[in-house]
């Protein structure tokens, strides 16, 4: 082969090597799904779409909620929040992004939402019987205890995460009547708190004053909530009583001291 030929095929090759791939074609090969794993109870998390692809494509996805309870804030978007219900029990929630751009492409996150704390959960009304032990002291000595049973209710309110206030009938409903409000542990424990009421008159001739006080370096009073929504509590009130003689030659005052003993046991209604 001569040279001449030779620089020709060669001027050939290099001419048909110069031609550009045609520009790949517009489209999604695959969507995934970012977001929190676990959350509390009525609270909110974002969820983002990762949309990838060839040429111009959408990165916007419709989304669903397949399976389980809450509300999404939007239908399509590239991301969207998620608002969790109040979770009586643990709940298990899935949720799909569907590509705009092509259906076919689809992807689910599965989040947990976390039971609510007892605080939540112990919210109600309950009804049962209330027991009260009298120990009376006067000035002159003490009095023959005295005992009471009646059937009655207490309501419990959440305050927070860890407080529920309590509102009862009873000593404790007038010495306290805007409520006790006591602490909450995640077992369902229930501890009530040191308190003094303000001191007032029961009529024109009697004062009292009520008092929750610490019993031998222990919390005035205890409680234990389960799921099965029953409720024992169990507290000792202090009452105070001054009343001025209506005898008429007078006599000044007399004094006696209440320590109330008292427990309630009861269910939600």
């Amino acid at each position: 082969m001569n040279r001449l030929l030779l620089l020709t095929l060669v001027t050939m090759l290099g001419c048909g090597g110069s031609e550009q791939p045609p520009p790949p074609p517009d489209a999604v090969s695959r969507v995934t799904v970012k977001g929190e794993n676990r959350i509390a109870s009525e609270s909110s998390t974002v969820l983002t779409a990762d949309v990838e692809g060839t040429g111009t494509y959408v990165s916007d996805v419709d989304w669903y909620l397949l399976s389980g309870e809450g509300f999404l804030s939007n239908a399509v978007g590239a991301s969207v929040t998620y608002t969790a219900p109040f979770a009586q029990e643990e709940l298990t929630v899935t949720i799909q992004a569907v590509s705009l751009m092509d259906p076919s492409k689809t992807a689910t996150f599965t989040l947990t939402v976390s039971q609510a704390l007892p605080a939540a959960l112990m919210e109600g009304t309950y009804w049962g019987p209330r027991s009260t032990h009298d120990e009376i002291t006067t000035a002159t000595g003490p009095l023959e205890p005295r005992d009471y049973l009646q059937e009655t209710s207490v309501t419990l309110s959440r305050v927070s995460d860890s407080q529920v206030q309590l509102w009862s009938y009873g000593y404790l409903g007038l010495g306290f009547p805007q409520g006790v409000t006591l602490e909450v542990l995640e077992d369902g424990t229930l501890t009530f708190p040191l308190m003094t009421s303000p001191l007032r008159g029961r009529d024109k001739y009697c004062w009292e004053q009520y008092f929750l006080n610490e019993l031998d370096g222990a919390p005035p009073g205890f409680g234990r909530w389960d799921r099965q929504g029953n409720l024992s509590l169990n507290w000792v009130l202090i009452l105070e009583q001054s009343c001025r003689s209506t005898s008429p030659g007078g006599g000044g005052y007399g004094m006696a001291t209440h320590q109330l003993t008292e427990a309630f046991l009861g269910t939600r209604r």
